[in-house]
Order: C-alpha cells, then sequence, then structure tokens
C-alpha cells in the first residue's frame, strides 16, 4: 500500500499560483431570499479578493407589491408574543380592533427596498471603506378606511406613501412611480 504524503506549504502555493505566477484571488457569494412586509427582497453579500465587500438587497419583482394590514401585523405579533408573554392590548386598542374604527384595516405594502454597497480594502492603511452607497425605500399605505363614514362626503384619504432615496438608477426611479412637484408643475407650463 502506497503511503500518503503530505504537501508542504510552498507546494500548496505553488498549485494555487497562475500562469502569470500571482495567487490565485478567491471571490466568496454568500446570498438569501426573505420576506418582508409580504414583498420578496434577494440579499446578497460579496467578499471580494482584495478584502472589499460588496451588499445588495433588491426586489425579486418589481410591480405592485402585496398589502398587508395593521391587523395581521397584529396578529403576528400576538403570535409571536404567545411564548413571550407580551401584552398587545394597547396596540391592539390603538390600532382599533376593540374599537371598530378602521385603523387595523390601513394595508401596507413596501413599494420599494433597495440597497447596495460597495466598499473596498485601502491598501496603504489596510482598512476596509465605503466606497459607495445606493438605496431606495418606500412604503406605501392604503387609508381608504381610516377617515368616519359621517365626515367621509367631505374629506376622504386614498393613500399616502413615505420614500427615501439617493440612488440615480433609472430603473429604481422608475420602479416606485415617483413623481415630484417639478414633474407636476410642468403639466400647469
Amino acid at each position: 500500500m502506497a503511503e500518503k504524503k503530505l504537501m508542504k506549504a510552498e507546494e500548496v502555493a505553488e498549485i494555487l499560483r497562475n500562469d502569470s505566477n500571482e495567487a490565485v484571488k478567491m471571490n466568496a457569494l454568500l446570498g438569501a431570499t426573505l420576506t418582508i412586509l409580504k414583498t420578496e427582497l434577494k440579499v446578497e453579500f460579496v467578499k471580494k479578493s482584495d478584502g472589499g465587500y460588496t451588499v445588495l438587497l433588491i426586489p425579486t419583482k418589481v410591480g405592485d407589491a402585496p398589502q398587508t394590514t395593521i391587523q395581521e401585523l397584529i396578529d403576528d405579533v400576538k403570535g409571536l408574543s404567545q411564548n413571550e408573554n407580551v401584552d398587545v392590548s394597547e396596540l391592539e386598542e390603538i390600532c382599533g380592533e376593540k374599537n371598530n374604527d378602521g385603523l387595523g384595516d390601513i394595508g401596507i405594502s413596501l413599494s420599494m427596498a433597495f440597497l447596495y454597497v460597495d466598499a473596498n480594502m485601502d491598501a496603504t492603511s489596510k482598512q476596509t471603506k465605503v466606497s459607495s452607497m445606493e438605496y431606495a425605500f418606500q412604503i406605501k399605505a392604503d387609508l381608504h378606511n381610516v377617515i368616519p363614514k359621517e365626515i367621509s362626503k367631505f374629506v376622504s384619504i386614498k393613500n399616502a406613501e413615505v420614500a427615501v432615496w439617493n440612488t440615480e438608477r433609472p430603473k429604481i426611479i422608475e420602479a416606485m412611480q415617483l413623481i415630484k412637484p417639478e414633474d407636476y408643475l410642468k403639466e400647469f407650463d
């Protein structure tokens, strides 16, 4: 039976060198698909061979995001809290489960969740530094049941949204369906 011979570190290093006599560089990716507020998102972390990294969070589908209601969120918290003895009675009271004012029927959707971070290893300081960060987040709320029926003939609110972003990527901006004041004003010029 042949005796197994262990390789020396120098021999392993030689195997890992390519034709240009440089060590082979390795990148690594860790990815996952997750769901937040019924919106499926892809998240990836890439460790670059130079010591830097990139992080990407982006929706798997662009378009109308599914809604979840405040009541569904309360029910989820109740489910989680059964083992933890968390009191959700104040939350239920605020959101209308006990007084039927419709706040529990507010629909919430995560319309956009985008994050891109690129970091590189600084050759002199050997510190990882973020070279760029882009983001876009948008949440929409369906508020058609919030105004009491007694005054809904005079005042009603269909929906509301909050968006924050710094990216200039056209497809992200387009997916958010943003209409800025200057866009509205162009209609009146």
